[in-house]
């Protein structure tokens, strides 16, 4: 009877974190302990139904996983189950305006409060992109009429319509 308490207690003792994040454009997942299992990745804010894709999990606890569809977007929400891990995961694009040497810096957040699209520029006639309805973006400045906004894999500033979105920080 003791035997297996304790056989129970062990089993149940192993508790599995991950942490997410971006590895130029792939996400990266590092499990601990590295004995992951077979952990599953389910895009839950992916336009297409996609069904949940399983990790290749390496004996240091690595898995990385390239997702073309959330590297056009701003915030991309997932589903990690999987060796005792079921957590739901929002994962934000990195930060990559600055990097052509522009000296604008960040100013805030907003978010969309409807279906948005993102032009690029104030002339409104090349769009480059949307944001839907709550999506949230870097902020780097605004006039009377446009938001200029990052938009993951585009170095400058683009611009939405103030009307559009609200600022929240």
């Amino acid at each position: 009877m003791i035997l297996f308490a304790v056989l129970l207690l062990s089993s149940c003792a192993t508790h599995h974190t991950a942490r997410i994040g971006w590895e130029g454009d792939k996400i990266r997942l590092e499990f601990s302990p590295p004995n992951a299992g077979s952990p599953v990745l389910k895009c839950l804010s992916c336009n297409t139904e996609l069904a949940p894709l399983p990790l290749q999990v390496n004996d240091q606890g690595i898995a990385y996983i390239k997702i073309d569809e959330v590297r056009k977007t701003p915030i991309s929400h997932f589903r990690l189950t999987g060796s005792g891990i079921d957590t739901a995961v929002t994962l934000q694009q990195p930060v990559l305006y600055g990097s052509a040497g522009q000296t604008d810096s960040l100013i805030g957040r907003i978010m969309a409060v409807r279906y948005t699209i993102i032009y690029k520029d104030t002339t409104m006639t090349e769009p480059v992109g949307t944001l839907e309805k709550k999506d949230e973006v870097n902020l780097f400045g605004k006039d009377d009429v446009f938001y200029y906004i990052h938009q993951p894999g585009y170095n400058l500033p683009v611009v939405i319509l103030r009307s559009h979105a609200v600022t929240i920080q």
